[in-house]
């Protein structure tokens, strides 16, 4: 349950928090994720690298990368938790929210797709007070898990790194 309610779990964000730390350091992963777009094949590379789990290789890219991004962990209709990268700190997705409706997460997990391909996306579509120039660009891309019933999603926000 508690992997399950991350954002609420201080203990589980901690062992989690130290975990990526220890199995996945910083001098290891860094140097090579600022030279590659944060996507999901990206993810699942580490995960394979270091033997652990996309949610975990997924945290861990975002903790360090030096893009504009968020992992978005929910249920498929409601957010769960959300992380940001340093430089995504002025945008934010709050626990309990509802995932937006003509989002490619809402989108996918309607129709029961597992995965999608990085895709642009209208910005107000998750951030509608969110004030961009109209060539301004999100990316949003999803998996999911049927083992746990979430869906993890990232959106990455070029214009803001």
């Amino acid at each position: 349950a508690d992997i399950a309610d991350y954002g609420r779990s201080p203990e589980e964000a901690e062992a989690n928090f130290f975990a990526a730390a220890l199995l996945m350091s910083k001098p290891l992963i860094a140097p090579g994720l600022s030279k590659r777009d944060p996507e999901f094949k990206v993810v699942e590379e580490l995960a394979r690298e270091f033997s652990v789990t996309r949610t975990a290789a997924a945290r861990r890219m975002v903790d360090l990368s030096k893009h504009a991004v968020m992992l978005v962990s929910s249920n498929g209709q409601e957010v769960n938790w959300c992380a940001r990268s340093a430089s995504a700190r002025s945008v934010f997705v709050a626990p309990g929210s509802p995932i937006p409706l003509h989002s490619v997460t809402a989108e996918c997990v309607a129709r029961g797709a597992r995965a999608s391909e990085p895709e642009a996306v209208d910005p107000a579509i998750w951030f509608p007070d969110l004030q961009v120039s109209d060539d301004f660009e999100l990316f949003e891309e999803m998996r999911y898990s049927s083992t746990y019933r979430a869906a993890l999603t990232l959106l990455w926000l070029p214009g803001l790194s």
